[in-house]
């Protein structure tokens, strides 16, 4: 198993997704669908560098379906990135961000409904 692969099971097996889903894999990622049973759902992007692990997680409705792809999140101007060596501590580091995920959320909700109300 690989360091990413490694990384997507850890979401779920820490508890950071009640489900986790694989969306896309490729030899450079793996976009992971993460289910949270009260909360927003996730996209996840995950990716390695030399020895480092890093994500990208992004609140799932913020995001098109037909963006689903590991660049199209890496690139999404929402989201949060975290960085780390382990994949145990990779997701302890994206639990810890789930709170300013949701604020993000509703901030761009709440823009985005500014923005498609008539002037």
């Amino acid at each position: 198993m690989t360091l990413v692969s490694e990384a997507a099971e850890a979401l779920a097996r820490t508890g950071v997704c009640t489900k986790a889903a694989r969306v896309e894999e490729t030899p450079e990622c793996i976009l992971v669908y993460c289910k949270r049973s009260e909360e927003s759902d996730l996209l996840v992007a995950i990716a390695a560098h030399s020895d480092w692990l890093y994500a990208k997680a992004v609140p799932e409705s913020l995001v098109k379906p037909y963006m689903w792809h590991c660049s199209d999140i890496f690139y999404n101007p929402y989201g949060l990135y975290s960085f780390e060596r382990t994949a145990d501590a990779l997701a302890e580091k994206l639990r810890g961000k789930l709170p300013r995920l949701r604020a993000q959320e509703r901030l761009a909700h709440h823009r985005l409904a500014g923005l498609e109300s008539p002037a």
